[in-house]
């Protein structure tokens, strides 16, 4: 089985049709917490599309599964019989992503490229000194790719280790889709890690990482998600 990533745009819903969306009573709950309408709409877009996703997939099999946040923030898929593929969402500026993988761990990450004034010293606490070396010649429209680049694909491993952003990124080195170098307190096999970077829509800089999947194949699924 490929990586299937399913994009969408965000819902663009009023705040009565987001607050009536179908979800689990614990996604609710969340979801009544949450001050902003951007949040929310950022919020029920996600799992709205996590849903049609594993549907889309695996069909009517997958109604009977639940998707339940773990304490890192990460999301697993539940059942009551079998293995469950894993699965991992992003949003930035107005897109939505789903990663879909039958795979040990999977993390996504989607940034829009975008101008920042305090592009360096973000430079420094994300990029490894290697890559850091690299960045300082380039010139400044390749040096935003190129962070943005490494940036995602550490955000995935993150999200798909459940550390989300919280860990020492500049030790982390990827390199020709592997991971070379990580933090000194984490013992895994950094050989069976594996990376993807994609420019969608030419904007959007995306970043997949993950752990033990046979298939590495990607499969980018356009869809618009409803209430």
């Amino acid at each position: 089985m490929p990586i299937f990533v399913f994009t969408s745009p965000v819902l663009d819903s009023d705040d009565t049709a987001i607050a009536a969306a179908p979800l689990p009573e614990a996604d609710q709950i969340r979801l009544q917490g949450m001050e902003t309408i951007k949040r929310r709409r950022d919020f029920v877009s996600g799992r709205m599309l996590a849903r049609q996703s594993l549907a889309m997939i695996y069909g009517e099999r997958a109604l009977t599964w639940r998707i339940e946040p773990q304490p890192s923030g990460a999301l697993c898929v539940c059942g009551e019989h079998g293995s469950m593929p894993a699965i991992s969402l992003s949003h930035s500026n107005g897109r939505v992503v789903c990663a879909v993988a039958e795979t040990a761990l999977l993390g996504i990450d989607i940034e829009r490229i975008q101008p920042r004034k305090s592009l360096k010293d973000l430079a420094v606490e994300v990029l490894h000194p290697y890559e850091l070396a690299e960045f300082q010649q380039l010139e400044a429209e390749s040096r935003l790719e190129f962070f943005y680049e490494r940036w995602v694909l550490k955000e995935a491993l993150g999200k798909a280790l459940g550390h989300g952003v919280n860990y020492p990124m500049r030790e982390v080195l990827i390199n020709d889709d592997r991971l070379v170098a990580t933090p000194q307190p984490w013992t895994f096999d950094s050989g069976s890690w594996w990376f993807s970077h994609t420019l969608l829509d030419g904007e959007y800089s995306l970043g997949l990482a993950c752990q033990g999947c046979t298939d590495n194949s990607i499969s980018i699924c356009r869809i618009e998600i409803r209430i």
